[in-house]
């Protein structure tokens, strides 16, 4: 029987249900090489058809009538690996090397182990070694494409997935990396060639739709994205990637109720869980709070922390009474926020409460819609401690004041488009017509001798050990200019006037096209025109500047004294 045979007759028996029944009629009547053939070919076709724990049964059942059979100790450790159990691929893989110490099929499967459990070194190593002993394996290079991909070395991996799709040209899963690949380093719209190839060998992935909707999100192609994430979900109801990208791509355009419904997928993801408190009442809004206890805990970054806080003072107005727990740097802040009850650390006790809720699951909590944000600022202020310490900062001057920020964390998943370098702000520090102070945390020598360039210039970052620093400072200036970071949301959460440049694929919660927010009044959104234009969109932000300013000075409204 042939492969395609095989595959077919096996997908059959797997829809149909009697792969079982059939596998106990083969064991009554085959001797035992025709019983392994077809018990190792099934496993096979089992895994090609995306049902790990079938191909693992059936590799099992093979491995035991031939415990010394290499390809079944390969096939079985793949088909471990598959169902994320890397320590039992790991035994299979060493097994086999035992056996045949040249097995290129075992290094390769010991280096993917190697790659998942984060020990990329060592991986490539093995990896490597694998490619020694069978220098024409697809699936080998594109491991090793995939080890280089983990490490960043963007163009070696696109070399690597391109070497195995040219080799194998309906090698689908060289394909759908080299997508990754590309989209990691910016290049869309051949990501997307790489991503439509794919699903032209294997339209029925809905992962690869899944990764499609994603690569059309970063060109604004909202709808089109939406109707490839509803592609993936009609083939697979349970793929929780697909509900919660289509939640995203919802909350971009607005539709914040049934975004915010899907956005709760992440939490069926694997590896998540509603952060520490899992096990507790989680508050979903339909349970009455008067007279409760409710823990809010931040499950993102500061700046999500910062523009959910906005719901304490409701679910307070509804008679809860509202712990909160944040990191360490946020505390001081959050404790001037009103209906806080109490805040403590990560890592600390926290005392007996009825309910507990993730910040990032408050909009679907309390049913928010696109005009029913909370949109009362400030709700957020610094406090009366690093107000005194921060005043003898604030001396006379005879210009506006405006804050800078042009990084943001580089660990965020999509810091490369987000954040931006400080030559780009070269036109603004140019500007006569204001002072300028320096946000960015963890500036860089080159940046501050550049900022230090500028003779009106002030840089506060040294001293600054907290948020509440850093908004006793924001409360000094007359306008914060920023990429899309913490420092953004706290100044919109103050009520100060925040300017937020954005790149041109930007994060949901600013949603596509308007230059305000609803979110933050205060807030004005200047929006790259195209991918990584900075330097085009520069030039709108220095006019607005100039206007801001002439507009402050004719005022003659005074700094904070």
């Amino acid at each position: 029987m042939n492969n395609r045979g095989t595959f077919e007759e096996a997908a059959a028996l797997i829809r149909s249900g009697q792969l079982e029944a059939t596998v106990v009629q083969w064991e009554q009547e085959l001797e035992v090489p025709a019983l392994w053939e077809r018990l190792f070919a099934f496993g096979e076709a089992s895994a090609g058809l995306g049902r790990c724990h079938e191909s693992l049964k059936l590799h099992t059942k093979a491995l035991a009538l031939d415990p010394k059979n290499v390809r079944s100790l390969c096939a079985l450790g793949e088909a471990y690996e598959r169902c994320a159990r890397s320590k039992e691929a790991h035994e299979c893989f060493l097994k086999a090397l035992e056996l045949a110490p040249e097995e290129a099929m075992a290094w390769s499967g010991i280096g993917y182990t190697l790659l998942r459990l984060g020990k990329l070194q060592e991986s490539f190593a093995c990896l490597q070694r694998a490619l020694s002993y069978d220098a024409m394996s697809v699936d080998v290079s594109n491991r090793m494409g995939l080890c280089l991909l983990a490490q960043k070395r963007f163009p070696e991996c696109i070399a690597l997935f391109e070497k195995s799709v040219d080799s194998k040209p309906d090698f689908v899963a060289g394909w759908k990396n080299l997508a990754v690949a590309r989209r990691s380093m910016g290049e869309i719209e051949l990501a997307i060639l790489a991503c439509s190839k794919a699903l032209e060998i294997q339209s029925a992935d809905a992962g690869n739709w899944t990764n499609m909707g994603v690569l059309l999100q970063e060109q604004n192609r909202v709808d089109e994205a939406i109707a490839a994430y509803q592609k993936a979900i009609q083939l697979d109801r349970s793929y929780h990637l697909a509900h919660l990208n289509e939640g995203l791509a919802h909350l971009l355009r607005g539709n914040l109720l049934l975004g915010a419904l899907k956005y709760e997928y992440r939490w069926l993801l694997v590896g998540q869980t509603p952060a520490r408190h899992g096990a507790l009442l989680f508050w979903r809004g339909s349970e009455p709070l008067a007279g409760k206890v409710i823990l809010l805990h931040a499950d993102q970054g500061f700046g999500d922390t910062m523009q959910f806080l906005r719901y304490a003072g409701i679910l307070a107005k509804m008679g809860a009474t509202v712990h909160v727990e944040v990191h360490p740097c946020l505390v001081n802040l959050v404790e001037q926020v009103d209906g806080v009850e109490s805040v403590v650390k990560f890592g600390e006790k926290v005392g007996h409460f009825d309910f507990h809720c993730p910040f990032l699951s408050l909009p679907f909590a309390c049913r928010t819609t696109l005009e029913a944000i909370p949109r009362g600022v400030p709700y957020i202020k610094p406090s009366l401690m690093a107000l005194d310490k921060w005043r003898p900062f604030w001396t006379f001057a005879n210009q506006p004041r405006v804050a800078l920020v042009w990084r943001g964390n580089p660990e965020h998943d999509n810091d490369q488009n987000r954040s931006c370098a400080l030559d780009f702000f070269q036109p603004l520090l140019e500007s006569c017509h204001c002072e300028f102070v320096n946000l960015q945390w963890a500036s860089t020598a080159e940046e501050k001798n550049l900022l230090g360039r500028c003779t009106n210039f002030r840089d506060p970052t040294p001293h600054l050990t907290n948020f509440d620093d850093t908004a006793a400072v924001i409360a000094g200036v007359d306008l914060v200019i920023s990429v899309d970071t913490a420092v953004a949301h706290l100044a919109g959460a103050m009520g100060k006037p925040v300017w937020i440049l954005l790149p041109f694929a930007p994060d949901w919660r600013w949603m596509l096209k308007r230059n305000d927010s609803p979110w933050y009044p205060t807030a004005r959104l200047f929006r790259q025109p195209r991918r990584k234009e900075w330097a085009e969109l520069m030039p709108q932000v220095v006019e607005a500047l100039i206007e801001f300013c002439a507009l402050k000075s004719a005022s003659q409204e005074l700094p904070v004294q």
